[in-house]
């Protein structure tokens, strides 16, 4: 695949993104997705100090300037003694997460290529056409830490983007066209942007509603250790009424989706 370092970033948007524990189960797909994403991530960020295997979950790291990181070959996975076992978590992912995340980057023109995938299908309707697209992290400290990565797309016809479609857009192989010196004109995409942000912290907050009323239900059930709950609710309470809400923008483009790369659908 062609990853930019557009691509990248929004793959480190996905690896650092906190999960609330009540939400439903992680699925195997998703946690392959992530492996996708962190090796990808890891390729761009590494392919000149690294050699990436075929197996697609390995790479030799040639040399390194941190002591916590050692050099040697790294695998996704526990199965291999003679490697170090790599995961989001280990000091190299972290390095690079950290730097993909903080990092500036510039307005751009980015050109996707149509694969013709089943996985891709949703955007073939969108072959030979442009458009911006808009996309953030918002992160909530209340019960508990969760991320939600937020997206705004519209063609330059008025056509607005599902979330799914946005997704979809960073799973087909890209080129930077050129980097924006200008910065582009993302009215059309600001308000979509903003209604997405109130959707996310109003869903939390509906949520943490249910929450407390249901525990309150069960408080009034049972009357043993009726103290220590009450405690734990009104500390709960205090939680959801000073909810912080972040909302960061850390991707805008515009975007192309072309056939092939030759150019001629790029005018």
């Amino acid at each position: 695949m062609s990853v930019t370092e557009y691509h990248a970033r929004y793959f480190a948007m996905e690896l650092i993104r906190r999960i609330a524990s009540n939400n439903l189960p992680i699925s195997e797909e998703y946690l392959a997705k992530r492996q996708k994403w962190l090796m990808q991530m890891t390729k761009f960020a590494l392919k000149d100090k690294a050699e990436f295997h075929d197996d697609g979950v390995s790479f030799t790291l040639k040399h390194s300037d941190s002591d916590d990181i050692l050099p040697g070959l790294y695998r996704i996975g526990n199965n291999d003694p003679d490697a170090h076992v790599y995961s989001v978590q280990h000091p190299l992912a972290q390095s690079i997460l950290k730097d993909f995340i903080e990092k500036r980057l510039p307005m751009a023109e980015i050109v996707f290529r149509y694969t013709g995938t089943p996985k891709t299908s949703i955007l073939e309707k969108y072959i030979g056409r442009s458009g911006i697209l808009k996309a953030g992290m918002v992160s909530i400290e209340s019960f508990e830490a969760e991320d939600h990565i937020v997206f705004a797309s519209r063609t330059d016809e008025g056509d607005v983007l599902t979330e799914e479609e946005c997704r979809c857009l960073f799973s087909l192989n890209g080129e930077v066209k050129e980097k924006l010196k200008t910065r582009l004109d993302t009215f059309w995409v600001t308000g979509p942007y903003c209604k997405q942000e109130h959707r996310v912290i109003r869903g939390v907050d509906e949520r943490n509603t249910t929450f407390l009323v249901e525990e309150m239900e069960k408080l009034c059930e049972d009357q043993d250790g009726i103290e220590n709950k009450k405690k734990e609710l009104i500390s709960k309470l205090r939680q959801m009424l000073n909810q912080v809400v972040e909302s960061t923008t850390i991707i805008t483009i515009r975007w192309f989706i072309v056939e092939d790369f030759s150019g001629k659908d790029m005018q």
